[in-house]
């Protein structure tokens, strides 16, 4: 199963790609918007399921998120 989730927003930078998935704690200075444990927490659950997360930047602004999961998992039958 694949789903995209798209944004018009001000897009990734390189910096906030390669961290966006693997934060841990909320950034010093408090809460940036777009920046806190929800991917992550994601990454986590579609690694469980033998999936794959992306994040790439779109153009002109915007982001994107890609979730592969496999429909032949072991866990396939848990969600009837």
């Amino acid at each position: 199963m694949l789903f995209i989730i798209e944004d018009e927003g001000p897009g990734l930078t390189d910096e906030m790609k390669s961290a966006i998935l693997t934060r841990l704690d909320a950034p010093a200075g408090g809460r940036q918007r777009g920046a806190g444990l929800g991917l992550a927490i994601v990454k986590t659950f579609v690694n469980l399921h033998g999936g794959v997360i992306s994040a790439e930047r779109r153009e002109p602004r915007g982001s994107r998120i890609v979730v592969n999961l496999p429909r032949d998992s072991a866990m396939a039958g848990v969600a009837e």
